[in-house]
């Protein structure tokens, strides 16, 4: 974007743009995160093109940038592959042709109407329109990354989370099904009743000639008078809900309030979740314990447990890199703030914005400040202007060898950076947890069944099966996906050395409560 950005005023200028459109598409297939930088590429096109640069049109470029994201989000993801599907059952199920005529029928609808769109704005010379249209082509051009997971799926291998196979499977894999709903602007609390059920869309299955209705979506309906703009206290899982009132100070039976809720969202996800994951970074960290605060340049010089001190995750780095991206900012602010507002965007839509999305729960099996990794890139821009800016202030300052000094002052952040960050970022000689994933794989008797209970567990146990061939005899099950319908027919397949599982009704009801 900054590229286009430089030569906006070529003619060719638009094929940055096409590009943008393009790795947008590609990246989606990673992290979807990548569409929160569409308001502040946005920004750069605003500042660009407009011939007066005010703080209105700012925001309403901000707002275009926040319409792509659910334009992308809502109708491109999961829009296209849901409208080849209500199309392939029309073909199916009530014109009676085989399975997949439909979704060819509307591709090639689809590449049609965008072939008719490109012609007319080429005849009528609508450049604008034209690189619109370009920009929807190369987006699922790039977005098509995906069909990898179908053809995948098809060939049946021993790992096949959600089993993305067909277009229905498809389209709930597309759509994170398998991982449920949070609610983001408005919701119950955790404390809300359910007072009703509501019959929703129907779920479709694969027919032997057609698509069958396997059951409907419920959708639940909460009291109402329990339910809250921006809902941050809303899971209703057990350990959670003792967290919440722990945290909030609440007694059994009390419900929370808009201020409790204001007050975990500011205190508890900003405060103690992003805030202290920015520190850890930019200031240091006290150990790798979980739960392990920041550190201060005053925590070098206090009296501290052994095992705390000579913990391999501890870290000081004296508030250095958290100043010097300060004076940056102010420094790019000072000097040029339309660049500013664009690098800020970037920041507060990659960090605060993703963490309103996301909606955090009091309890994680690990620390996530890996998810806010985007946003403290950003932060290391500012750090580098830092730099920038202190060779700027001695050469103002008629200071001999400016540039030198100046360079020599700021290899002090990275290289005290990288000698305290050394030993809590070095993995070799780390190897846990291969060795526990096959201790507990040698303990089992041969062909025998290990039942685990999450990602943590069962990770390093399918490592070693897939990867270093170890112990393929025995059959893991996944209890946390042993209520679907994929997972369950997956069971019933031999895997290398093990046998096909026959799971009885009620077994997995039984396991789980043992």
């Amino acid at each position: 974007m900054l590229q286009w950005e430089l030569t906006a005023a070529q003619r060719k200028a638009h094929r940055w743009l096409l590009l943008v459109a393009y790795l947008l598409g590609l990246s989606t297939g990673l992290r979807i995160v990548s569409l929160l930088t569409l308001p502040a590429l946005c920004l750069i096109v605003y500042f660009k093109k407009s011939t007066r640069v005010t703080p209105s049109g700012a925001i309403q470029a901000l707002l275009v940038g926040g319409l792509l994201i659910g334009f992308i989000y809502i109708g491109i993801i999961p829009g296209l592959p849901t409208l080849a599907f209500l199309n392939e059952l029309l073909f199916v199920n009530q014109l009676g042709l085989p399975f997949g005529s439909g979704i060819v029928f509307f591709l090639l609808l689809l590449i049609g109407s965008l072939v008719v769109g490109m012609v007319y704005t080429v005849r009528q010379q609508r450049e604008q329109l034209n690189v619109g249209l370009l920009c929807l082509i190369f987006l699922p051009i790039g977005y098509s990354t995906h069909v990898l997971a179908l053809i995948r799926a098809n060939a049946q291998p021993p790992i096949n989370e959600n089993d993305p196979s067909s277009v229905v499977n498809f389209i709930s894999y597309l759509q994170r099904e398998q991982y449920g709903r949070k609610p983001l602007l408005y919701g119950p609390y955790f404390t809300a009743a359910l007072i009703g059920q509501e019959k929703g869309a129907p779920v479709y299955r694969k027919g032997s000639q057609r698509y069958e209705i396997a059951g409907h979506k419920l959708k639940n309906i909460f009291d109402p008078q329990a339910c809250t703009l921006l809902p941050r206290l809303w899971s209703r899982s057990a350990s959670q809900v003792r967290a919440y009132r722990d945290w909030l100070g609440l007694k059994p039976g009390q419900s929370p309030t808009l201020g409790d809720n204001l007050r975990f969202l500011w205190q508890h996800q900003l405060g103690r979740g992003y805030c202290r994951y920015c520190l850890w970074n930019f200031t240091g960290r006290a150990s790798d314990e979980q739960e392990a605060t920041w550190c201060s340049p005053l925590d070098a010089f206090k009296k501290i447990p052994q095992a705390i001190a000579q913990n391999p995750g501890r870290s000081n780095y004296f508030l250095l890199p958290l100043l010097l991206g300060l004076l940056g900012a102010a420094f790019q602010f000072q000097k040029h703030q339309q660049s500013f507002g664009v690098l800020l965007a970037l920041f507060l839509m990659l960090g605060v914005a993703f963490l309103l999305f996301w909606n955090p729960p009091p309890i994680e099996p690990r620390a996530r400040d890996y998810f806010y990794a985007n946003a403290f890139l950003i932060f290391t821009l500012w750090i580098g202007l830092g730099a920038l800016a202190f060779i700027y202030y001695f050469r103002q300052w008629k200071l001999k060898a400016a540039i030198p000094l100046g360079t020599a002052c700021c290899l002090l952040v990275p290289g005290l950076m990288g000698g305290q960050g050394w030993k809590s970022h070095d993995r070799s000689h780390q190897y846990l947890c291969v060795d526990a994933a096959k201790n507990m794989l040698s303990a089992c008797a041969p062909h025998a069944i290990l039942f685990t209970g999450g990602d943590n567990e069962t990770f390093p146990l399918w490592y070693v099966q897939e990867v270093e061939g170890f112990r393929t005899d025995v059959r893991v099950v996944v209890l946390s996906y042993a209520n679907t319908a994929w997972y369950i027919q997956q069971l019933r397949r031999p895997v290398y050395q093990s046998a096909a599982l026959v799971l009885a009704p009620g077994a997995v009801q039984a396991i789980w409560s043992q």
